[in-house]
């Protein structure tokens, strides 16, 4: 019965420990002060890892004081932990985010505590009204704008760059107002003037400028300035603009149709409307096409525009410029002539290329709520080059037609159905420009999922951008929804002059080492409690390489979009997978994993929160096992469990190239991981040649209470477990003594 009491009592203990208490705290006076939240119906919540971001924790506000506070149940410490705050608004009937990317935390000890204001903000952002004013005086004068017809307007953040906001000019002095109220003081707002040009069908007539910027930092503001900010008035006349563009290219690649596209040219000085400035052909050079324009401007002046055929295809580059010379003036003419998007065979696909899309989707916010989707159903793409096309303005629903849809059902190039990453197979002609612009859309045309827009994957303007060669013939194009820029494009893994960290992340058929990384300028070296060479390569595996000078490979194959990656205790390299993959979804078995940062390398070490294809990365483990890698998503109670420590890895295999033995070149003793601990650690050290080992561990007093190790060891990278389950908190010593080298270390059991 006693044997029985006691495996019970353990049980309990067990049991208990598994799980310990975080308090919470989140200051909402800010929000309540602005009238965001409303502390008599909107309900507040802590979402993070340790209840899947879901809505189980309520934090409440008992004293009226705005603190709202909870304890939560969280993971046994040392582990970090992500998360936000969150409430929901009743008036609207929706959950309202935290803006800032997740909160991390370090949680320590049972009981411990954690307050902040909501959103970080500890500044009440008080109401504002702005007298908005632009002075149209100089348009007028050119010719331009037309007092007696034309309209006024400004359109930016403060109205979500709608048209509800008309200036006027009561007094007739060309300065036109409009007094906006309901804005924030100290919040930057984006702008822009423009205008309705009656006698060109109502047509916007926009600013060239850059977004205006404006921040009120008290009850009331004034903004005010030239239409443009053009100040300066010249005389003026009127210029005949003779524009010519070759459609050659356009026309060799089959996107352009000579006997039933319309070419035109759009800009500033027609409302950027398709088909008002039609080009035609040439009968004598059938491929430029040519048209003029008469515009009211004087010397110094200019014109912005673009190049535009059927159906909605815009020129890729920047908005095209003349500026009117003193000759210009005096002619009473101006010319302007080039190809369609600058294209030469320099410039543009020199062969067919097929592009596979492929963008990530799962935990995707749209640009417009800030919210998740709710579901996504569908991806749409729009883009500049053709078969790609843009939508009009706002996106209407009615522009469906003009999206190429994504899929993530197992066809048209997907690997995978159902698994949240959404692919296509797109055909890119020959003679299309090298960089193309494109954007994806979540839900489009659906209402109740799309969160309030189509246009929702980031704000106006912000697009991925693919850079291709003249040669390419195809290319794997992996972007994330929402992020932004510069897409990444693989059909080559990029490698580095000197030392590289890589894996294979494709199913490929010679899994050689000489074959999936051949011209090298060393082996391929794995990690296993030192270096070893490796002649056949593994997915999930990863590898130090080393070239003479930047090269590149192309392993091919299909995407490797799941994997089971064996681990032991300490050091580790691990792959990726053929899509990027967030650190924070990564599982274990057994569940949650002690693990270190994962650190890449590009000629030093950096922390990297992304594994990305074709990558190598460090990782250390406290204890044996498997880390678990997916597009797909994985149980979120098994997730490794990440502690921030600023501990290098190794140093890259430089040693081994001549010897390649597998062996370290210096004694080390590596701090022990993790530290502080509780209530066991792991202690890695390094020994060239083979030596008596005594590694002891003391108290502050200078007393021996553990002996780790006590023998020969054969050279090679060493590690050892040190349990301190029968020691009490405090500070302790560990001592190495191999043959002559003797170190000292420092390490804190917590408990």
């Amino acid at each position: 019965m006693k044997v029985i009491y006691t495996l019970l009592m353990m049980l309990l203990l067990t049991s208990f420990a598994l799980a310990e208490t975080l308090n919470l705290s989140v200051n909402m006076k800010v929000k309540a002060l602005e009238g965001t939240f409303d502390p008599t119906t909107d309900v507040v919540f802590a979402s993070g890892d340790w209840n899947g971001y879901n809505d189980a924790d309520t934090l409440r506000d008992l004293d009226h004081d705005s603190i709202y506070t909870g304890a939560v149940t969280v993971a046994t410490p040392p582990v970090t932990i992500g998360f936000k705050f969150r409430y929901w608004d009743a008036s609207a009937s929706s959950f309202v985010w935290e803006n800032d990317p997740n909160r991390s935390l370090d949680f320590t000890v049972d009981g411990q505590s954690f307050s902040d204001f909501f959103d970080r903000d500890d500044f009440v952002s008080l109401p504002t009204t702005i007298d908005f004013r632009v002075n149209m005086k100089i348009k007028a004068l050119k010719g331009t704008f037309d007092p007696t017809a034309d309209i006024v307007l400004i359109r930016g953040g403060m109205n979500a760059w709608g048209t509800s906001d008309t200036l006027t000019d009561p007094n007739h002095d060309s300065i036109y107002t409009k007094t906006i109220s309901g804005l924030f003081q100290n919040t930057e707002y984006g702008f822009k003037f423009f205008y309705w040009d009656a006698s060109n069908g109502s047509s916007d007539t926009w600013e060239n400028d850059p977004n205006r910027t404006y921040t009120a930092t008290s009850s009331t503001g004034s903004y005010e300035d030239y239409f443009n900010k053009d100040s300066v008035y010249h005389p003026t006349t009127s210029i005949t603009v003779y524009f010519t563009c070759n459609m050659e290219l356009e026309r060799l690649s089959g996107r352009f149709h000579p006997g039933t596209d319309t070419v035109s040219v759009n800009g500033d000085f027609n409302g950027w409307a398709s088909k008002t400035t039609i080009l035609n052909s040439d009968p004598l050079s059938p491929d430029d096409y040519k048209g003029s324009f008469v515009v009211t401007a004087g010397a110094g002046d200019g014109i912005q525009f673009k190049f535009w055929y059927e159906e909605n295809n815009w020129e890729s580059v920047d908005n095209r410029h003349i500026t009117f010379t003193q000759q210009n003036f005096d002619d009473q003419e101006a010319e302007f002539s080039a190809p369609f998007n600058n294209g030469t065979l320099e410039s543009v696909l020199n062969q067919p290329c097929t592009v596979k899309l492929t963008v990530y989707t799962v935990g995707a916010r749209s640009s417009v709520s800030g919210n998740p989707f709710p579901v996504v159903n569908t991806i749409g793409v729009a883009g500049s080059s053709s078969p790609l096309k843009w939508p009009g303005g706002g996106w209407p629903n009615s522009d469906s037609v003009n999206m190429i849809w994504l899929y993530d059902d197992g066809s048209h190039g997907d690997l995978t159905a159902a698994d949240g990453i959404f692919s296509l197979d797109l055909e890119i002609p020959a003679y299309t420009v090298l960089q193309t612009q494109y954007k994806y859309s979540a839900n489009f045309g659906d209402a109740v999922n799309n969160e309030g827009g189509n246009d929702n994957e980031n704000g106006f303007g912000n697009n991925h951008l693919l850079n291709l060669t003249k040669f390419t013939t195809g290319v794997v194009v992996v972007d994330a929804f929402g992020v932004m820029g510069a897409s990444t494009a693989k059909s080559v893994l990029s490698l580095s002059s000197g030392w590289n960290m890589v894996s294979v992340p494709r199913t490929v058929a010679d899994f050689s080492a000489s074959a999936v990384f051949s011209g090298s300028a060393s082996s391929v070296f794995a990690y296993n409690h030192g270096y070893v060479t490796k002649s056949t390569l593994q997915i999930g595996e990863g590898y130090w390489v080393k070239y003479g000078s930047a090269s590149s490979v192309s392993p091919a194959g299909p995407n490797v979009t799941a994997a089971n990656f064996p681990v032991k205790a300490g050091w580790n390299i691990i792959g990726a997978l053929g899509v990027p993959i967030n650190v924070t979804s990564i599982t274990s078995t057994p569940g949650g994993l002690v693990t270190s940062p994962f650190w890449g390398y590009a000629g030093s070490y950096s922390q990297a929160t992304t594994l990305q294809p074709g990558q190598g990365y460090w990782v250390k483990i406290l204890e044996d096992g498997m880390l678990n890698v997916s597009t797909l998503a994985l149980d979120a109670a098994n997730r490794i469990k990440i502690v921030q420590s600023n501990e290098l890895p190794p140093a890259p295999p430089e040693a081994l190239t001549n010897n390649e033995n597998g062996k370290p070149t210096v004694f080390a003793l590596n701090q022990n991981y993790p530290n502080p601990f509780n209530p066991s650690t792991l202690i890695n050290y390094s020994l060239p040649t083979s030596e008596y080992v005594s590694l002891k561990v003391f108290n502050l007093l200078g007393q021996e209470v553990a002996t780790l190790v006590n023998g020969v060891q054969d050279a090679g990278y060493k590690a050892v477990e040190f349990n301190s389950s029968n020691l009490p908190s405090g500070i302790y010593f560990y001592k190495i003594q191999a043959g002559s080298f003797s170190d000292l270390k420092k390490m804190v059991i917590m408990k």
